[in-house]
């Protein structure tokens, strides 16, 4: 849709927060945090369907299939920015009873109590939750993710890395497909944050 898609719905001069008070009202922090029960009003064990009952009218939940490889999502998107996908299993039939049970936070609007949220960098992530250790594996995708010594167990890292630059400095493998490496490039990035409801990998 063009500029005018929204006209018929909304007057021009109205604030668009007005419209969604369910999450915009609330504490910005409650409302973009991290924690370990969900992100933000999106709990572990809701229903699609109550997820739903949450939403403004700039927000929407739309199916994302292969979001990630072996995973499907429903994606919320405020307008078109994606916030967050829910993720399943690929192949799982998803209904308004589907319950949410693993989420990929990619806003960098939403943190964890410390401060880290997509976006963040690895060395700053490493400051609040210990020594980063990044990995990939030539079998999975090749997608790098970083671990923090001390960080919650609900919690995983995906960096910005790709097998045309890594964000870890890597030398060479133990059987060949997985890598290791705790030297890394500073200005490595967070790309996003999968919060479980307990531990799956």
């Amino acid at each position: 849709g063009g500029c005018n898609s929204n006209a018929k719905t909304a007057p021009p001069d109205t604030p668009t927060t007005i419209e969604s008070p369910s999450l915009t009202q609330q504490k910005t922090s409650e409302a973009w945090t991290i924690g370990e029960t969900g992100v933000g009003q999106i709990q572990f064990g809701m229903a699609l369907e109550a997820v739903r009952s949450l939403l403004g009218s700039d927000l929407s939940l739309t199916p994302q299939p292969n979001v990630l490889v072996d995973w499907d999502a429903m994606t919320l998107k405020e307008k078109e920015t994606p916030l967050l996908s829910v993720l399943y299993p690929a192949g799982t039939v998803i209904t308004d009873r589907s319950t949410v049970a693993l989420l990929m936070v990619i806003d960098p609007r939403y943190k964890t109590p410390e401060g880290i949220g997509p976006g963040s960098t690895i060395a700053e992530a490493q400051g609040v939750y210990g020594q980063a250790t990044l990995s990939y594996n030539t079998d999975d995708e090749m997608r790098e993710y970083v671990r923090f010594a001390q960080a919650p167990p609900y919690l995983g890292f995906r960096t910005t890395g790709s097998p045309e630059q890594w964000v870890g400095r890597y030398a060479g493998s133990a059987d060949g497909s997985y890598y290791e490496t705790q030297d890394f490039n500073p200005e490595g990035k967070i790309q996003f944050i999968l919060v479980e409801e307990h531990q799956v990998f």
